[in-house]
């Protein structure tokens, strides 16, 4: 297994959240949009909500970041683990 099959998914931004509840909506309602213009409709949506609209993303985003700052901590320490008992059978 290669390192990045290993390495746990990095954490989502508040924006990506939101791309990822608001996007089905934005497509049911401009079907004729290209991928690129979904995207561009999602910015331009995002640019224009209220900070504290964009508060329930940005806490997702903060939980989604110590999972990842866990798994990646979880992941080294194992490294150091397995790296001591390599040296004690080298003894």
């Amino acid at each position: 297994m290669s390192k990045k099959e290993r390495a746990p998914k990095k954490w989502l931004s508040a924006f990506m959240f939101f791309c990822t509840e608001k996007r089905p909506e934005v497509v049911k309602n401009y079907p004729g949009l290209k991928f690129g213009e979904v995207g561009k409709k999602l910015g331009e949506m995002w640019r224009n909500l209220r900070d504290d609209s964009k508060e329930p993303y940005k806490q997702k985003s903060i939980k989604d970041k110590e999972r990842y700052l866990k798994e990646i901590g979880k992941l080294k320490l194992g490294k150091l683990k397995g790296s001591s008992s390599d040296s004690e059978k080298l003894d």
